[in-house]
């Protein structure tokens, strides 16, 4: 069982409980304990998560900025109360959808991972691969 804040979901706490196998009357490590003490042991530790790490801590963890990006390029802060609907004569100003913008660390290694591809795709057209070992 692990568990605490997950950088890929905002630093939203999550919990991982991993077993295999069975008993050897063949019960599955939930059916051994039942349902009950199954959901207890789950919540219990889920409980000490929570008290274990702040909102600030799950933040700090979070791969995801506070920062929202428009299509438009535009960046503002996530629940900004401030945002404009509409133009100065009463129009709209487009209702682009706003997507969350990636930490420096993502952006980084999505250009690393493009690189690295464009890279081996060079690599396999000046040195292809025998057809037999594909």
């Amino acid at each position: 069982m692990a568990g605490g804040p997950s950088p890929e979901n905002d630093g939203m706490i999550m919990t991982f409980l991993s077993h295999t196998g069975k008993t050897k009357t063949g019960e599955t490590f939930e059916k051994f304990l039942g349902t009950k003490d199954y959901d207890e042991k789950l919540a219990s530790f889920e409980k000490f998560l929570h008290a274990s790490f702040s909102e600030e801590d799950c933040a700090l963890r979070s791969l995801v900025k506070d920062e929202i990006q428009d299509s438009n390029g535009g960046v503002g802060e996530l629940g900004d109360e401030d945002d404009k609907s509409g133009e100065e004569d009463g129009g709209p100003t487009g209702n682009a959808p706003k997507v969350a913008k990636l930490c420096e660390y993502l952006e980084t290694r999505e250009k690393n991972i493009a690189e690295l591809k464009k890279r081996l795709a060079e690599i396999e057209e000046q040195f292809p691969m025998p057809e037999d070992l594909k």
